[in-house]
């Protein structure tokens, strides 16, 4: 057996395989032939091979322009992209490698605006890094059916789609870690010092994109450098860590430079090395952290469900195929143990630091799948791996039949398995485009746009605008920052009265003095609030009145709320039927009336509406218009369904009762 296995070898080293890939014992054979054809290196750097790779690219590229959307979407995008566009420092842990690329990007590009610009970057750097995966499948033994299936299965994984419109790191970041991963395989195999270095380079920009996934792909790299079956030369390794560390500190000094400048969007205030470690590592995240095994464990289960759900069934399967097939293979342990870490260290380590605890709807896979961007690449692979796998099991038993004279088993030995491959492709991909195609698209009203332009429009000049969250404040801001519009409004995120660094920023930017001197969160706002308003007027947005409502006394304006003098809480309306008019129609402007609306990731866009509606609610009931006040209450629960326990009880109060439940909401 030890001889045979020798034997198979050493004709495998001279035909060009990889060592660890059986060869068919029947040479001449279609299967075998087409073995030859996926396995022999040089294959690999073929013009036939580039233009597959290109192709799918362009297909990934049209793919994603089908849902693509010219407009800012919610969440984060409004941060991105004002942060790009000023070049600021984004939330922790600062993401300076996505700004500056980004902020190169949309510079050369000579149109559009700039959301147009930064959601582009991210669909470009989407559709390149699934032609890098098919490629980095290649390498590990997929034929190009194999890698294709793969690389579009992920490219229509509901979370990747997402994200390759969206603004934010995650397309770019994926495009540095496959491309990364590409580099130390074709190092490996071929012994070139360059693509070792390019490989450090790319972790090393990573690290300014996403630190805990370079750090995860780092590991991966090095496990195959060290244990692989080359040894690098001492010039390799040497270029391969000073381009990692080197490219990573540029990012790094970047955030202390740009931190010192204060730009507005300057999170964190990283002016000096320890508060550039807090951002680094999100000290101000609170998150959920444990390492409890029995924790770690349900979240790995729950995290393994979620990314069934990202790619579909029957990237499952194809997935199961491709671990079989890469241990029938013997595939080298240096490699099994560069995917197994790239894929399980990502899984374990957002399944103990993420907070991520539920991945059971599209809504959450989508939030989800941004943090297993390794494992995806990875999942890709053994993907393309497994189909390569089920079409050369069907191809060498039609091989094995063909031994007849008869003509027709040697043309069901050509034709069957190429018709395999293509309904594997169709099974990954057909189901991907119809059901996740929905979740994935941004063309929705552009409701960041909107919002931050009503929220603007109803200020007076010179206004405060104390907001409550940060993720609140910036559809204004990127008005702001972006459109140039109302720069004489000042968005305060007053929450940041809880941060070392938020207290000495805002004293700094609002000239508070010792307003902001340590004590309880409501005695610094109403402190702050009493020192802007011996120059300037001060408002809030619908979440800060809210939050703030037992200790601020306001007036709703909808969308905003003027502080007023007297008992904190909500003060009654001149014209509340006014109000509620205008709130109505920014509801039927933002199309609360269009399902499209309802699967939404960012649910706090709810909020907006909502919360508008229950100040609405308040300010009828201070009236003693309790049926109108209701009404409201049951707007709001049209908005956001989580009210009907409220309503159920509305129903039930008598008049006084209901105006002291409703002023309570």
């Amino acid at each position: 057996m030890s001889r045979s296995r020798n034997q198979r070898r050493k004709v495998q080293r001279a035909s060009g395989t990889r060592p660890g890939a059986r060869v068919n014992a029947r040479p001449g054979s279609p299967s075998t032939r087409r073995r030859e054809r996926i396995e022999g290196p040089g294959e690999r750097d073929t013009p036939q091979e580039w233009i597959w790779q290109g192709a799918l690219t362009l297909i990934a590229a049209v793919l994603f322009a089908s849902t693509f959307s010219s407009h800012v979407a919610l969440g984060d995008a409004p941060e991105s992209v004002a942060g790009v566009r000023t070049l600021g420092v984004l939330h922790a842990p600062g993401y300076p490698t996505y700004v500056l690329l980004a902020k190169a990007f949309g510079t050369v590009l000579p149109f559009g605006s700039w959301a147009f610009r930064v959601n582009l970057f991210s669909l470009v750097c989407a559709a390149l890094a699934v032609g890098v995966v098919f490629r980095l499948a290649r390498h590990f033994g997929a034929s190009r059916i194999g890698g294709s299936v793969g690389a579009l299965g992920l490219a229509t994984a509901v979370s990747f789609w997402f994200n390759a419109d969206f603004a934010k790191y995650y397309a770019v970041t994926t495009l540095m870690l496959a491309g990364a991963a590409l580099g130390v395989v074709i190092w490996e195999e071929r012994g070139s010092t360059a693509a070792l270095v390019v490989s450090g380079l790319l972790l090393g920009a990573s690290v300014g994109s996403g630190w805990q996934l370079a750090a995860i792909m780092t590991l991966a790299v090095a496990t195959l450098v060290a244990f692989g079956r080359r040894r690098p030369t001492r010039a390799a390794v040497i270029g391969a860590v000073a381009s990692l560390v080197v490219v990573a500190v540029v990012g790094l000094v970047y955030v202390l430079v740009r931190a010192a400048q204060d730009p507005t969007l300057n999170w964190g205030a990283a002016s000096n090395p320890s508060r550039l470690v807090g951002l680094v590592m999100r000290h101000d995240f609170g998150g959920t952290v444990s390492g409890k095994v029995g924790a770690v464990t349900e979240r790995v289960a729950t995290l393994f469900g979620g990314l069934e759900r990202d790619f579909g069934a029957v990237v499952a399967v194809l997935f199961a195929c491709g671990v079989a097939e890469l241990v029938r293979r013997r595939l080298d342990p240096a490699r099994v143990a560069f995917l197994a870490i790239a894929a399980g260290v990502n899984l374990v380590a957002v399944a103990i630091g993420s907070g991520v605890t539920q991945m059971w709807g599209f809504e959450n896979v989508v939030v989800g799948g941004g943090y297993l961007l390794a494992t995806m690449i990875v999942i890709a692979v053994v993907v393309a791996v497994g189909t390569t796998g089920a079409v050369d099991f069907v191809g060498r038993a039609m091989a094995q039949r063909s031994d007849s004279d008869d003509d027709a088993p040697a043309e069901r030995a050509r034709v069957l398995p190429a018709m395999v491959a293509a309904a594997l492709l169709a099974a990954v991909v057909v189901p991907s485009v119809v059901v996740h195609r929905a979740h994935a698209s941004l063309k929705v009203a552009p409701l960041a746009d909107a919002y931050g332009h009503r929220v603007l429009e109803q200020l007076p000049r010179h206004a405060v605008l104390l907001v409550w969250g940060e993720e609140y404040s910036m559809p204004m801001l990127y008005r702001q920052l972006v459109d140039h519009e109302r720069r004489d409004v000042t968005i305060v995120s007053a929450n940041a009265v809880g941060l070392d660094w938020g207290r000495a920023q805002l004293t700094q930017r609002l000239h508070l003095g010792d307003a902001l001197r340590l004590d309880s969160a409501d005695k610094m706002v109403e402190r702050m609030i009493a020192s802007i308003q011996r120059t300037r007027p001060v408002f809030l947005d619908v979440t800060a009145m809210h939050v703030l409502e037992p200790f601020v006394a306001y007036r709703t304006d909808g969308y905003v709320g003027e502080v007023v003098a007297g008992k904190a809480g909500p003060r009654s309306v001149t014209d509340v039927d006014a109000v509620a008019a205008m709130v109505k129609r920014s509801d039927t402007a933002d199309g609360l009336d269009h399902e499209a609306y309802r699967r939404l990731v960012w649910k706090t866009v709810y909020a907006f509406h909502e919360r508008a509606h229950l100040e609405l609610a308040k300010a009828y009931a201070l009236q003693d218009d309790i049926a109108a006040a209701t009404a409201q209450v049951r707007l709001a629960n049209g908005v956001n369904p989580v009210d009907g326990a409220t309503l159920a009880k509305l129903r039930t109060m008598s008049a006084k009762d209901a105006k002291a439940f409703i002023l309570t909401l």
